[in-house]
């Protein structure tokens, strides 16, 4: 699913270079233009696959890391599913912590957490009202995390 966007992408540039040679208008501007759009879009692709085949490869050794920096990544993760399903995800970090732990294994908690939050909202709300809160915080020496959605009736 990650990749359909950028793919579709490049069949566009592709599908433009040769409409601009049948008309007569594939200029050497045009075509660096389009040739670092399609580069881009490969990099973003390849960029998804490392971040896709480190996600699911456990990880033995705990690290420090920002809870912040987990969520962003999460949320790029599953940002095609949420902007499919038209779900808007609003995050507050009132105060962010390093942590000492497995970074993929709670990116994973967070990704199944929103995954659920999703499903719940596409059965029970309409597009306009599909809501995802996360808040972060830290109180009395421990990292707090709410993730909260309206997907309940």
């Amino acid at each position: 699913h990650q990749w359909r966007q950028p793919l579709g992408s490049l069949m566009v540039i592709l599908q433009g270079f040769k409409t601009k040679r049948m008309v007569g208008k594939l200029t050497d501007d045009y075509l660096d233009e389009k040739i670092e759009d399609a580069v881009k879009l490969s990099e973003n692709m390849s960029n998804t696959i490392d971040d896709f085949r480190n996600f699911f490869h456990p990880n033995k050794t705990k690290s420090n890391f920002f809870i912040k920096e987990c969520i962003e990544h999460t949320l790029s993760l599953a940002k095609f599913f949420l902007d499919k399903e038209k779900i808007k995800v609003n995050v507050t970090i009132k105060k962010d912590k390093m942590i000492f732990g497995y970074y993929n294994e709670m990116s994973h908690v967070f990704l199944n957490i929103i995954s659920n939050a999703k499903d719940a909202l596409v059965a029970n709300r309409p597009v306009e009202e599909r809501e995802i809160d996360i808040i972060v915080n830290h109180f009395n020496g421990k990292v707090q995390i709410h993730i909260i959605d309206n997907g309940a009736v």
